[in-house]
């Protein structure tokens, strides 16, 4: 029975070894694959007129073909030849377009300004 302390104090001895081997060697290898403090984000972070400038271009150039067809519906609104072959429903739907487009003061501002 005295024997129990012993073999604690000794699988303590042998665990904190291996436990201060183990910390050591992360500590190493962290270190080595650290980079220096002076060279941190060199080169590759961007600056927030970058970031914006770069977003902008993707939306405008995802945004393109739907302006596209819109410039070519709101030429067919506005040219009354095109207007006049659209069919019944489809005038229809463009007169309670225009109606909701006159009572929104927004709306018909766009209209003037653009």
């Amino acid at each position: 029975m005295p024997e129990e302390p012993f073999i604690v104090l000794a699988l303590a001895i042998v665990a904190g070894t291996f436990f201060a081997v183990v910390k050591a060697v992360l500590g190493y290898l962290s270190s080595k694959h650290q980079v220096p403090s002076g060279k941190l984000g060199a080169g590759s972070s961007l600056t927030t007129s970058e970031l914006e400038s770069m977003i902008r271009r993707a939306v405008d150039e995802a945004n393109a073909p739907m302006r596209r067809r819109l410039e070519v519906l709101e030429a067919i609104v506005t040219d009354p030849e095109e207007r006049a072959q659209l069919s019944p429903r489809q005038a229809g739907l463009l007169d309670e377009l225009e109606e909701l487009d006159a009572a929104d003061p927004v709306v018909a501002k766009r209209r003037v300004m653009g």
